[in-house]
């Protein structure tokens, strides 16, 4: 039996975040309103320049200059940090602008608020109104703390600062929080089977009751009973999922019956299967890799066995049960969930070929010509180590799109386009 804690890939199903443990986020690129007219580099306020160590939410940075601050000159003045992923962000290290010759040109009132696509920003409920004026280097950041917000983007509106009539300044900022893992899950939208139901509705398997969390691939299923599970009187049948569309199909969760009960121990639970794939609900085809038998459960509340085999289409999945573990009375589970995408209507291939950038190389603006029918969803750009360096959100579904990459530094990225019917991938160059 082939059985893995299996990674999810990125998502365009149903998709649920689990949490990592807490961690320093290193946003992966800065924008704001004003120009910078002082030449200051935007990126040095978030990639430790002047820190004692990095990363880190506790060193201390020493005094500013152009190379290790963003200096800019006096106004109002929005700062866009992009965090390079999903994240739930529970604060923030904070290090003021501090320099030999004084300190009061640091950033004083602020707004500071999150956003979960790049353009709608909500301010964040216990953020900090006011940044301290810095001390002499060497210089220790002000944190805070707030209750945890998803977030993509968090902006940092700069009202004022402490007096300086000139020009204004930020050291260092470095956020605090939780990555998302992303799972893929697809729950069946009707389940059937050929084994005799013992008084309970085999659709207790796949709507999520029972379970702390749906939809889920991970979550934990509480005690087994009639109501939040299916029991059947049989010991062998089929039992068939229909997905609701077409899938590329790379694993499953499955919560068997538990302690719970029936049958003491999770003896009424499914032992030995087989399981196929099938496009039509006719035609059924063994899924190769997939397990062929689902463990006994000897507690109550209980998570999933997670299982992955290599990626098979399918529209409907059938679990041929051979027997259970040792019940003579019943046989059952409590709750089934796949892991996948979807199969879109247009190919990828397709999509690929009526889309193209220009200029590319490019220095400022690209522009995405889409010569299909396909609306764009969505566009983002990653650097080769693969980290996402900016979401671009779509505003008008035209045939062509142009986003600024003036921010981005010199060397390739890899552009991800998403449209309603597939995605494609193209390189840039950017000069």
């Amino acid at each position: 039996m082939k059985k893995l804690l299996f990674f999810m890939s990125l998502g365009l199903i149903c998709n649920v975040t689990l949490l990592k443990a807490q961690d320093i986020i290193n946003p992966v690129g800065v924008t704001m309103s004003l120009p910078n007219n002082l030449n200051s580099p935007l990126i040095s306020i978030v990639n430790g320049s002047g820190l004692s160590e990095f990363p880190s939410i506790t060193a201390t940075h020493e005094n500013n200059s152009q190379d290790n601050a963003l200096l800019y000159f006096n106004g109002v003045n929005v700062i866009d940090f992009d965090l390079g992923g999903n994240f739930d962000i529970e604060g923030f290290a904070f290090w003021n602008a501090i320099g030999s010759g004084g300190t009061n040109f640091g950033v004083k009132d602020v707004i500071i608020s999150a956003s979960e696509d790049g353009v709608n920003f909500t301010p964040i409920p216990g953020s900090p109104i006011e940044f301290a004026e810095a001390t002499p280097a060497p210089l220790s950041p002000e944190t805070f703390s707030f209750n945890a917000i998803a977030a993509t983007h968090i902006r940092i509106r700069a009202l004022n600062n402490h007096g300086e009539s000139s020009f204004t300044g930020i050291s260092e900022v470095a956020f605090i929080g939780t990555s998302q893992v992303i799972e893929n899950v697809i729950n069946p939208v009707s389940a059937s089977s050929t084994l005799n139901a013992a008084g309970t509705d085999i659709n207790n398997t796949i709507n999520g009751v029972g379970l702390a969390t749906f939809p889920s691939l991970s979550a934990n299923h509480e005690p087994t009973n009639p109501v939040n599970s299916w029991i059947s009187i049989d010991t062998t049948g089929d039992i068939d999922f229909d997905l609701g569309g077409t899938f590329l199909v790379d694993g499953l969760a499955f919560w068997n019956q538990n302690a719970g009960g029936p049958g003491p121990d999770g003896t009424s639970g499914i032992n030995d299967i087989l399981m196929y794939a099938s496009d039509d609900g006719t035609n059924y085809t063994l899924i190769p890799g997939s397990p062929d038998a689902f463990a006994q459960v000897l507690t109550g509340d209980s998570p999933p066995e997670l299982f992955a085999f290599p990626e098979v289409t399918a529209s409907f999945i059938r679990i041929e049960v051979l027997n259970n573990h040792g019940d003579s009375m019943f046989t059952g589970f409590a709750e089934i969930a796949f892991s996948g995408i979807e199969v879109l209507s247009i190919t990828d291939s397709v999509l690929a070929d009526a889309i193209s950038l220009y200029p590319n190389p490019a220095n400022d603006l690209v522009t995405i010509n889409n010569g299909s029918n396909s609306i764009l969803d969505a566009i983002r750009v990653y650097d080769m180590n693969g980290r996402m360096i900016k979401q671009i959100q779509i505003r008008e579904a035209g045939s062509d799109q142009t986003i600024n990459v003036s921010d981005l530094s010199t060397g390739i990225y890899m552009i991800h386009i998403f449209s309603n019917e597939a995605n494609v991938v193209k390189r840039l160059i950017k000069e």
